[in-house]
């Protein structure tokens, strides 16, 4: 038992303190990279039935420009109608990947008269 008695110095104490909260943090940190993974699962597996489902039409397409049901994102959309590229907008100052640009905002009326930013 003696020969071992080094281990309740304080030195040795300190780094098996910090050993248990580096682990703890390890613990911490993989949990929280398995929930991001399973949320980017879950997205991956939204997006994939999504893409394929059949495209919204009429008002339900119409509604999804309106108030956006997350649930639905990256749904197809089938719309009939006309440009209004005499309305054109730029929006300016649009970070993508770490660069900055400008999106192009292109009115859309439907054969019902609504009308739409694409």
């Amino acid at each position: 038992m003696g020969a071992y008695r080094f281990l309740l110095s304080g030195k040795w104490l300190l780094w098996f303190l910090m050993v248990c909260a580096a682990a703890a943090v390890a613990v911490y940190l993989g949990g929280w990279q398995m929930d991001r993974n399973d949320h980017l699962v879950g997205e991956n597996v939204k997006i994939t039935q999504n893409y394929r489902a059949d495209p919204l039409t009429g008002d339900d397409a119409v509604a999804q420009f309106t108030a956006l049901d997350e649930r639905l994102t990256w749904h197809p959309v089938a719309l009939t109608g006309e440009y209004l590229a005499e309305d054109q907008v730029l929006v300016r100052n649009r970070p993508q990947d770490g660069r900055v640009g400008y999106e192009v905002l292109v009115p859309f009326r439907t054969q019902d008269g609504d009308v739409v930013v694409l």
